[in-house]
């Protein structure tokens, strides 16, 4: 992997985005790792219930709205869930 200082170039940011659980999110968490060791600055962008997991793996954490986990329990309002069968 060519790392952002062989370029020439300063530290490269790469935003890394993944909704859904928490199964969805922990691959993209070594992926972020690996990068960050390489020498970018990585950020994940996911739901709130998720930050613990990326700030824990020392990586910086950029909200996404909703709460996927409501989602999957058909709980959020007016969608009817993740079936599409309303109420």
């Amino acid at each position: 992997m060519t790392t952002p200082e062989a370029t020439g170039g300063g530290r490269r940011r790469v935003l890394i985005a993944t909704t859904g659980g928490g199964g969805d999110v922990v691959p993209y968490l070594g992926l972020g790792r690996r990068l960050r060791a390489a020498g970018y600055d990585v950020a994940v962008a996911t739901h709130a219930p998720y930050e613990a997991m990326v700030t824990d793996a020392g990586l910086g954490f950029r909200p996404l709205p909703g709460d996927p986990r409501a989602w999957l329990h058909g709980e959020a309002s007016g969608d009817g869930g993740a079936d599409g069968a309303d109420g």
